[in-house]
């Protein structure tokens, strides 16, 4: 229930600022994730709905940390600027 307002946080901040990759469709699994985990988690002892909110808390962490890095070295964070891509293994 409380994700509800998590993920329409997310959704309208993607809104005014642009998604970065896989944004839209981790807001789509944590929103029908709650639809299914019961009945998924009851046939195979598997829990969907933690492993939903990491992942969604992990994107919101990687946008504030970009966010941050933007905002420290002076450029507008805006969707014409857009976010870099994190440069995994560099």
């Amino acid at each position: 229930m409380t994700l509800g307002i998590a993920i329409a946080y997310f959704a309208a901040l993607g809104q005014a600022r642009g998604f970065l990759p896989y944004e839209k469709t981790a807001l789509a699994a944590a929103w029908f994730v709650p639809f299914v985990a019961r009945s998924v988690a009851q046939a195979t002892l598997i829990p969907l709905a933690v492993p939903a909110m990491l992942v969604l808390f992990g994107l919101l962490l990687r946008r504030a940390v970009l966010l941050q890095a933007q905002s420290r070295s002076g450029r507008p964070a805006t969707p014409e600027t857009n976010f870099p891509r994190l440069a995994i293994g560099k």
